[in-house]
Formats: C-alpha cells, structure tokens, sequence
C-alpha cells in the first residue's frame, strides 16, 4: 500500500492524520470504497471514505498527491520498457531473429539424455536469419506511428473536403474528363450547396 506524504489535515476528525493517510492509501490501490474500509488496520465506514473524497479537501489532495507520485513512477518504469524494447528492435533489425533448430542429436547431460515432460530433449542450434521485409515494414509503420501519437502527430493523412467551390472544382473536373469524351450525357451545371 502507498500512504501519501503530504502536510497535516485542516479538517478536526476523531481519525489520525496517519490513519487518513492509510484510508487514501488503500482507496488509492483498490479504487473502491469498500475494499479500503476492509483494507484499513483500524475501524472506518466506507461513506466515510467516499464523503472524504468527495468533500474533504485535504483528503482530496492527498489523493491527487498520490495519483501524481505513482504516475511519475509509472512513466520512468514505461521509459525503461520503451528503451528495452527499442534496444530489441534495433538489435533485430541489424541482426536478424534468433531461430533455433534441432541438430538431430539428443540434448546429453553426464552421459545421460535429459528428458522433460517425458520426452527426450535434442540438441539445438541458435542463428540469426534477416528479417523479412514484410516484418520490416510492419515494425518501422508501427513504431513511426506510436512516435507521431507520442509528439501529437497525425499517424495518418486525410483529406476533407469543406470548401464549397472546391467541390464545385471536383465535379468540373470529373464532367471534363468524362463528359467531355461522351462517358456522362448530361450533367446540372448549377450547384447551389445547402446549409442545414
């Protein structure tokens, strides 16, 4: 259980300034009110946690205090997970994957074969083979997508149209290109848009 560390309550409470600590604590891990009355070491109702967090102010930013801390906790451990996997990708990347296959010969330890789940174990040989370029390009697509969300980029192009006269263009466009060679006989050549 996390227990907050943030100043003395302003609110006179027959309940200790470490006792409120704890209840935000449990609230905080089991997100519900009832779990963290049972969760608690001393006795307590759970309204009296929901009035808490819904009233109480300093109960309130010990909460946010909380959310605050182990959010900033969370993002070092996904950085460290991030690097990881990107350290990962590049190795595969410039390496190939890791393939294993059976040599054909039984796996012998001390003269004897290993057996596991029954089954005798064969011995193995580890190579790299290039990575496809279907993987490639799935790989790369994904990871430049996650980093443009990551900077708030757009991960793909659109086009909307919005502007009246160019989609009046359109349409000339389309009746000259077809029209013009007898694919389309009549087209309205007034085309007043309505607003809704």
């Amino acid at each position: 259980m996390t227990i907050p560390k943030v100043g003395t309550p302003r609110v006179t409470t027959k309940f200790t300034h470490k006792q409120r600590l704890e209840a935000c604590g449990h609230l905080y891990d089991t997100g519900s009110s009832i779990k963290a009355a049972r969760a608690c070491s001393f006795p307590i109702s759970p309204r009296t946690l929901r009035m808490w967090n819904e009233k109480d102010p300093d109960f309130q930013d010990n909460f946010k205090q909380l959310v605050a801390d182990n959010t900033k906790e969370s993002q070092a451990k996904f950085r460290v997970i991030i690097q990881k996997g990107l350290d990962e990708i590049i190795d595969r990347i410039s390496n190939g994957n890791v393939e294993t296959v059976s040599t054909g010969e039984l796996l012998m330890v001390d003269g004897e074969p290993v057996i596991e789940n029954g089954k005798k174990v064969m011995e193995t040989t580890m190579y790299r083979t290039p990575m496809s370029s279907k993987d490639l390009t799935y790989t790369t697509g994904i990871i430049i997508d996650k980093h443009n969300v990551s900077l708030g980029q757009a991960t793909h192009i659109t086009k909307k149209l919005t502007d009246e006269t160019s989609l009046m263009d359109q349409f000339t466009d389309i009746y000259n290109k077809y029209g013009a060679a007898g694919i389309i006989e009549s087209v309205a050549t007034d085309v007043t848009p309505t607003k809704n």
